[in-house]
């Protein structure tokens, strides 16, 4: 798809720090946008639709994985997370950096369907460090 080029993908292990570095992206760079997740889980206080997340029941989120409208998806706790293909694609055409920061499967699954998009594998500086942050 033409724009994949504004397209990164951050993925790692729980505990390396993902969060953390695209926070630090996001609050130096402006002009780079997160994607916003769907999930079936419940609202919590002080959470929006569509900002915090897209909140979908288990049926929306079905269907919108059977009609591709989900490029990559996660089950966690009896909730389903995934990115939107409309989140993704909407920013790329406007040529307007995008990331994602999703499971290591699931940056597999999006370079899959968009082999021009930038993946970041980040690790922890040693595995100390990462039993201490776990």
């Amino acid at each position: 798809m033409k724009g994949e080029k504004y397209l990164f993908v951050v993925s790692g292990p729980s505990g390396t720090g993902k969060d953390t570095v695209v926070a630090r992206l996001l609050s130096d760079h402006k002009e780079v946008k997160k994607t916003i997740s769907a999930t079936t889980r419940s609202m919590r206080e002080g959470e929006v639709d569509g900002v915090s997340y897209h909140f979908l029941t288990k049926e929306q989120f079905k269907q919108s994985l059977d009609a591709g409208g989900i490029v990559e998806y996660t089950c966690y706790c009896d909730n389903y997370y995934g990115t939107l293909r409309s989140e993704v694609e909407r920013r790329m055409q406007a040529k307007q950096p995008v990331i994602l920061v999703i499971e290591v499967e699931g940056a597999g699954n999006i370079k899959k369907l968009y082999p021009g998009s930038t993946t970041i594998f980040v690790l922890p500086p040693d595995m100390q460090a990462l039993a201490r942050r776990l």
